[in-house]
Protein backbone atom coordinates (compact mmCIF):
# COMPACT_ATOMS: atom_id res chain seq x y z
CA UNK A 1 0.00 0.00 0.00
CA UNK A 2 1.27 3.23 -0.73
CA UNK A 3 0.67 6.47 1.09
CA UNK A 4 0.49 9.85 -0.29
CA UNK A 5 3.33 12.17 0.53
CA UNK A 6 1.24 15.10 2.60
CA UNK A 7 0.13 12.12 4.52
CA UNK A 8 3.27 10.01 5.03
CA UNK A 9 5.64 11.99 5.85
CA UNK A 10 3.43 13.02 9.30
CA UNK A 11 2.74 9.79 10.33
CA UNK A 12 5.41 7.77 12.41
CA UNK A 13 3.97 4.24 10.61
CA UNK A 14 5.10 5.74 7.46
CA UNK A 15 9.09 5.37 8.71
CA UNK A 16 7.64 1.21 8.15
CA UNK A 17 6.24 1.53 4.52
CA UNK A 18 8.91 0.67 1.75
CA UNK A 19 7.04 2.72 -0.80
CA UNK A 20 5.67 6.01 -0.55
CA UNK A 21 4.57 8.12 -3.61
CA UNK A 22 5.17 11.74 -2.71
CA UNK A 23 5.74 14.18 -6.27
CA UNK A 24 7.13 16.94 -4.54
CA UNK A 25 9.94 15.63 -2.31
CA UNK A 26 10.83 13.36 -6.01
CA UNK A 27 11.62 16.73 -7.78
CA UNK A 28 13.40 18.55 -5.27
CA UNK A 29 15.59 15.02 -4.63
CA UNK A 30 16.34 15.44 -8.40
CA UNK A 31 17.19 18.60 -8.33
CA UNK A 32 20.55 20.20 -9.66
CA UNK A 33 22.58 19.04 -6.73
CA UNK A 34 20.96 15.25 -6.75
CA UNK A 35 23.78 13.62 -4.83
CA UNK A 36 23.67 16.11 -2.08
CA UNK A 37 20.26 15.93 -1.81
CA UNK A 38 19.60 12.18 -1.79
CA UNK A 39 22.83 11.83 0.97
CA UNK A 40 20.34 14.64 3.60
CA UNK A 41 17.15 12.76 2.85
CA UNK A 42 18.14 9.43 3.30
CA UNK A 43 20.20 10.16 6.71
CA UNK A 44 17.21 12.59 7.72
CA UNK A 45 14.61 9.26 6.76
CA UNK A 46 16.91 6.57 8.27
CA UNK A 47 16.58 4.60 5.15
CA UNK A 48 17.99 4.05 1.80
CA UNK A 49 16.27 4.39 -0.97
CA UNK A 50 15.72 2.07 -3.75
CA UNK A 51 14.02 3.51 -6.97
CA UNK A 52 13.35 7.35 -7.10
CA UNK A 53 10.56 7.18 -10.47
CA UNK A 54 9.78 10.60 -11.90
CA UNK A 55 6.19 9.58 -11.47
CA UNK A 56 6.61 10.48 -7.29
CA UNK A 57 7.35 7.07 -6.31
CA UNK A 58 10.09 6.50 -3.83
CA UNK A 59 10.69 2.78 -2.69
CA UNK A 60 13.17 2.00 0.21
CA UNK A 61 15.48 -0.62 0.80
CA UNK A 62 15.08 -3.52 3.05
CA UNK A 63 18.50 -2.85 5.01
CA UNK A 64 21.19 -0.94 4.28
CA UNK A 65 23.94 -1.59 1.25
CA UNK A 66 26.44 0.59 0.02
CA UNK A 67 24.34 0.18 -3.27
CA UNK A 68 23.24 3.33 -5.23
CA UNK A 69 19.22 3.87 -5.73
CA UNK A 70 18.08 3.41 -9.19
CA UNK A 71 16.67 6.60 -10.82
CA UNK A 72 13.60 5.05 -13.21
CA UNK A 73 12.55 8.87 -15.27
CA UNK A 74 10.16 6.59 -17.41
CA UNK A 75 8.28 4.69 -14.95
Amino acid sequence: MTLTCKTCLKLPICKYKQEIVCKDLVRWLLDDTTHERLVYFEKWWGKDLSVLTASGSLKFKEREDQYACLIAKNM
